[in-house]
């Protein structure tokens, strides 16, 4: 370790910032801003598309949750009941869907529940398809 003496009210070469100046200008805060900038409006831009698809990802999920109750209401009822049928607007958790229920055949009913959201992003519009088959009571071939 090296020892300086000093005269008293001197200044210390090695540690005067008369000439040592260091920090930010102007400019380079203003370059920092930007690229801060750039990267804040790419990540807002990821928010709202997680947002946009969160959105129709629920709208999704609550038209199967339509689809299942509707399917399992053709369950409860009887043989002679489950027939065709056309609801145009249905509401589940404030949001509108239209169901379609297609029945085909005769002692074997193939039970088809369609659900097609009103509202939302194109993407989040594809229909809802349920399908089960139904048989009557009764002897006869098996199928």
């Amino acid at each position: 370790m090296r020892f300086v003496q000093r005269k008293p009210g001197s200044i210390c070469p090695e540690t005067s910032n008369e000439n040592n100046q260091s920090g930010f200008t102007l400019i380079e805060t203003m370059i920092a801003l930007v690229v801060m900038m750039v990267a804040a409006l790419g990540a807002s831009s990821l928010f709202v598309f997680a947002i946009k698809y969160g959105a129709g990802a629920y709208d999704r999920t609550l038209a199967i949750a339509v689809a299942q109750q509707r399917m399992e209401k053709l369950r409860k009822s009887s043989f002679a009941e489950v027939i065709s049928s056309s609801d145009g607007d249905v509401v589940n958790s404030s949001r509108h869907f239209t169901v379609v229920t297609a029945v085909t055949g005769t002692n074997l009913k193939t039970i088809t529940v369609t659900v097609t959201p009103i509202s939302g992003d194109a993407w989040a519009r594809n229909a809802v398809v349920v399908v089960s088959q139904r048989s009557a009571l009764g002897t006869g071939a098996f199928y």
